[in-house]
């Protein structure tokens, strides 16, 4: 992530003033491998397992549920991650509909 602190850098020597940066979460905090990590379990692991089901469900006019947290909907401090997840898992399952 060197190359995002160097933007940052770069824009507050380009603008003549400080770059205001919206801290969301434990985000900076987090290693990147845990973010893949968390995007897998939750949001790539939803896709394969829908796409998996979902022509078993359109011949048989079946349904698929998906289930998540309130973290899709309501933000949470400290799990700004975990929360996009899973409002991706609400996204994806509205736009199969």
């Amino acid at each position: 992530m060197i190359s995002i602190a160097v933007m940052s850098v770069r824009a507050e020597e380009k603008n003549h003033r400080k770059t205001d940066i919206l801290r969301t979460g434990s985000t900076v905090d987090i290693p990147v491998e845990k973010f893949h990590s968390i995007l897998d379990t939750n949001i790539i692991d939803t896709f394969f397992i829908c796409r998996t089901c979902l022509p078993h469900s359109v011949i048989t006019t079946g349904n698929l549920i998906n289930t998540t947290s309130a973290a899709a909907l309501h933000g949470h401090p400290f799990m700004s991650i975990h929360a996009a997840s899973k409002g991706a898992i609400v996204a994806f399952t509205k736009s199969l509909a």
